[in-house]
């Protein structure tokens, strides 16, 4: 018998006995507006706590900006308690675009609320004496509207291929924070479904062919490789340890290559209120048509030192780091970051002198 079943079990044998006994009470203040639901959630460890699986949930009918709510026993142990707002009663924590809370939230020992969620460290109180004293103060959520941001931005790329130059292509930085639409710059996505830990999307980015096939007097005579847009679909799950888990894949909508790539990455953020860091790693797979179209050489494209070759579909490794910095009010800076080591179908390409590549996206937009 597992402990969360112990404590279950133990939990429903103590309940009928204990009607001598004064019940375990929350007390739950700053409740505003007065409508809609509490949903006070038990956690008994901090695996339950991080993945968003209590131990037990109390839905609470909310009547008054104060409430006390009643609790069942609680064996001797360790436990935190978190408090949603559910105003409009569909049973979850509505969120916008990028995550971020639309509804009062609240936790037992009243940590401070920033852009992530406090760790069960920072929550947890315990019953080994008796069970204390509770009251949680709910924390309203940064006033939500449609953030629109116009600015200037840049894309810089590092050139993998033969007598290739860096390429750095100045972009406008458009910023757009919905609520299930988000936007920065190059890349788009919009939350389709949602649940308490994860996001299904639509994705889209808009990728830069690059100049180097028209300044490199090795490649000058090679088809130019154009921009285009990818787009597809992902699903993000909300790990414990402040770790999100992205899935991806994604195809050429404008018919470039007509290439897929399909992308697996593990991020962790750590968020203040004016900043947010992030850094991860992931693996990206490449289909023949999309790494032949960027590293191949194709048959009307042989030339004596510059034999035809197709590099076939390919496997990329790669380290990522992000910053986004709003030193005043209604200004952001945003920086991006990826190292991709290339794998021996893509170094072995005639074109190709490096076995890395890094990209770098930067913006600055001012937010109305």
């Amino acid at each position: 018998m597992n402990m969360r079943l112990f404590r279950l079990t133990l939990l429903a044998l103590v309940l009928p006995f204990s009607a001598a006994r004064a019940e375990p009470q929350l007390t739950v203040t700053a409740i505003d507006p007065v409508e809609g639901q509490l949903l006070v959630r038990i956690y008994d460890t901090r695996i339950g706590y991080d993945t968003k699986s209590p131990l037990r949930e109390i839905p609470v009918p909310v009547t008054a900006p104060t409430m006390t709510v009643a609790l069942p026993e609680m064996v001797s142990g360790i436990y935190a308690i978190s408090v949603y707002h559910d105003i409009n009663r569909n049973g979850e924590l509505d969120r916008s675009g990028i995550g971020i809370p639309r509804e009062p939230i609240g936790y037992s020992m009243n940590p401070a609320v920033r852009m992530g969620r406090p760790t069960f460290a920072q929550t947890q109180f315990t019953t080994d004496t008796g069970f204390p004293d509770l009251t949680v103060q709910m924390t309203q959520p940064p006033e939500f509207k449609a953030n629109w941001g116009l600015g200037a931005g840049a894309v810089y790329s590092t050139s993998p291929y033969r007598d290739g130059d860096n390429a750095l292509s100045p972009i406008p930085f458009v910023v757009y924070i919905g609520d299930r639409l988000a936007v920065f710059g190059p890349m788009a996505s919009f939350v389709a479904f949602r649940t308490e830990v994860t996001d299904f999307r639509i994705l889209a980015d808009y990728r830069f062919g690059g100049d180097v096939f028209e300044e490199s007097t090795f490649l000058a005579d090679m088809d130019k490789r154009e921009n285009t847009l990818m787009a597809g679909a992902g699903l993000s799950y909300e790990a414990p340890f402040n770790l999100d888990l992205d899935l991806g894949l994604k195809t050429d909508v404008l018919g470039r290559h007509e290439g897929q790539i399909a992308s697996l990455d593990i991020d962790y953020s750590y968020a203040r209120p004016k900043l947010r860091l992030s850094c991860g790693a992931g693996l990206t797979w490449n289909s023949d048509r999309y790494t032949a179209y960027y590293y191949g050489v194709g048959a009307n494209e042989a030339r004596p030192g510059r034999p035809a070759y197709d590099p076939g579909d390919a496997l990329i490794p790669n380290l990522s780091a992000g910053i986004s910095w709003a030193p005043i009010d209604n200004w952001q800076a945003v920086l991006f970051t990826t190292y991709e080591w290339l794998p021996a179908e893509i170094t072995d390409s005639p074109i190709i002198a490096k076995d890395y590549q890094i990209s770098i996206v930067t913006g600055l937009s001012y937010l109305f």
